[in-house]
């Protein structure tokens, strides 16, 4: 675990991205998300991954003690680059980053747990009926 605990960090700090502040991910944004594990290839999983108030959430980590965690974003050609990092007391840390494209999103996430092999995860989904706004 130490070894991915460096390497997440590595992904974490290696670029800094401007706070959401500065950005152009604002209100309320849901998108639905199917996941699937690198670590079991046949494991997927409906989902769903929330941008509200400056926070992220991923809604089958709360079920594991992750709350939400602040975000950075930042404008690029095709739309929008993110990157959270999430804790567990008793969990560990979920680094997750991706890209919004349009009402699509698609990225990573990586979950770093106390005692136990780590478990990687990729996502894709579009943003949710109930999300009214497109992400420009």
């Amino acid at each position: 675990m130490k070894q991915t605990l460096l390497l997440l960090l590595e992904i974490v700090f290696a670029t800094d991205l401007p706070s959401q502040d500065t950005c152009c991910l604002t209100g309320y944004q849901r998108f639905d998300i199917v996941v699937f594990s690198t670590n079991a290839p046949d494991s997927v999983a409906l989902d769903y991954l929330v941008f509200d108030a400056g926070n992220c959430l991923i809604g089958q980590l709360e079920g594991f003690g992750f709350s939400g965690a602040s975000y950075q974003s930042e404008n690029i050609p095709a739309g929008v680059k993110f990157k959270a990092v999430f804790e567990s007391a008793g969990n560990g840390i979920v680094v997750c980053f991706g890209e919004i494209t349009g009402n699509a999103i698609a990225g990573k996430y990586i979950w770093a747990r106390k005692g136990a092999d780590d478990l990687s995860f990729s996502f894709s989904g579009e943003l949710a009926k109930t999300s009214a706004q497109v992400i420009e």
